[in-house]
């Protein structure tokens, strides 16, 4: 039987530093979970019990010239 992959670190990335604020607000408020970083400037990690989720503003797309998001996933 192979070994079940363990997510280790998952990567939100948010388009503008407000959208960090209200997540990162909704995993302290609802969830009850450690946030360390500021928010406000566009990164911060949530502490989910032992793995972590990283929230940062996203990278902007060059052609367009506007922000994305997406999800970036991490595995040991």
């Amino acid at each position: 039987m192979a070994p079940t992959p363990r997510l280790d670190h998952v990567g939100l990335l948010l388009a503008r530093d407000e959208q960090v604020v209200d997540v990162a607000r909704f995993f302290t408020d609802v969830l009850g979970w450690t946030v360390s970083g500021d928010p406000a400037a566009g990164y911060t990690e949530v502490d989910a019990g032992g793995q972590h989720i990283a929230l940062h503003r996203g990278a902007l797309v060059e052609a367009a010239v506007t922000p994305h998001g997406g999800t970036l996933l991490q595995t040991t």
